[in-house]
């Protein structure tokens, strides 16, 4: 299960990454956002990568609700309470994530684009829910992956060390995660078709 959940993540992190990449160009320009998502989606929608990737965010989440499981909720360490509590939020996050992107393509019939993440960081009363589960989501990615490094780095450069390096990839994942939600929320109008979609 141990071995299942760390090839899972591998190619999860990948995603993850291009996939935070994207939303960063979001800085530059909305159009940027959708150009650079339509050249990925060639990768992770193809039809042999797609329920690869699908697979992947299962074997995440069922792997790591057994890790849960066998390690216990409660942990002494620091770090430790870091890892299990990111791990639950991710998994938590990945189900959501995916399935409403899901239901967006196959259900609604709509472009799961730029607008379909940013109507409910823009509109009311949704945004006070998913800013802060945008942010999480982008932010415990990082710190899940801060803990793993730092667990594996420690009989290398000592405990003290490790965690140093542990806490400055976390703080740059919080600061990722604001430049995106600063991205998605700033001077952004959303389509009608979008906001149609809301209650």
């Amino acid at each position: 299960m141990k071995k299942a959940h760390f090839i899972s993540g591998i190619i999860l992190s990948i995603f993850v990454t291009a996939h935070l990449l994207n939303h960063l160009t979001a800085v530059q320009s909305i159009a940027t956002h959708i150009e650079v998502m339509q050249v990925l989606r060639r990768i992770y929608q193809h039809p042999l990568i797609e329920p690869l990737l699908l697979f992947a965010v299962l074997t995440q989440i069922i792997s790591g609700i057994q890790l849960v499981r066998n390690r216990g909720w409660k942990q002494r360490e620091w770090y430790n309470k870091l890892h299990v509590y990111s791990g639950i939020y991710l998994g938590f996050f990945l189900l959501v994530h995916t399935s409403a992107t899901l239901v967006g393509r196959f259900v609604l019939l709509v472009d799961t684009n730029f607008y379909y993440g940013a109507m409910v960081v823009n509109l009311k009363p949704y945004l006070f829910f998913y800013i802060p589960y945008y942010f999480l989501g982008a932010f415990s990615f990082f710190v899940h992956i801060a803990c793993i490094i730092r667990i594996k780095s420690i009989r290398k450069i000592g405990s003290q060390k490790a965690s140093r390096r542990a806490n400055w990839i976390m703080g740059f994942g919080a600061l990722i995660g604001i430049i995106i939600l600063w991205a998605f929320t700033y001077n952004v109008e959303i389509p009608s078709l979008y906001k149609e979609l809301m209650p």
